[in-house]
């Protein structure tokens, strides 16, 4: 597999910009509540700029959680190569609109994950998760 990634794990991608509205924190602390066993058999790639106040709120909170080795930080990054690395595609947004690189994931076979949000009832064959980020019972 490309980029130095293990054959046997499991590869996230949430391909968008890293912004608050695309709600990358709740992967942070979804991945933070698996046991450790679980999660290091997960990646988490994650294209976008990585620059702003939100990009280095989510890098401090991985780090302050120790989950370094569970995420990358791509850069922008084209949506053949992420999504070509991908098992799955997660798009936890708050707010969306149709987005395009679902239809991306369908034409490269790539599961899709995602918020009920704008295009949801459009995009057939998504898999439904909450925005909220979720709690420790």
């Amino acid at each position: 597999m490309g980029g130095g990634i293990q054959q046997d794990r499991i590869v996230i991608a949430m391909h968008s910009r890293i912004a608050e509205i695309k709600n990358h924190m709740l992967m942070v602390e979804a991945m933070h509540m698996l046991p450790k066993e679980i999660r290091e058999k997960f990646i988490v790639l994650c294209s976008g700029e990585c620059v702003g106040e939100y990009y280095n709120e989510v890098k401090k909170r991985i780090e302050s959680l120790g989950l370094e080795n569970t995420f990358r930080f791509l850069g922008w990054t084209k949506n053949r190569d992420i999504l070509g690395m991908a098992d799955v595609l997660i798009l936890p947004s708050k707010e969306e609109g149709f987005p395009l690189s679902v239809v991306e994931a369908f034409f490269m076979k790539v599961l899709v994950v995602r918020t009920r949000t704008g295009g949801f009832d459009d995009q057939k064959y998504c898999i439904p998760i909450s925005k909220k980020i979720p709690k420790i019972l």
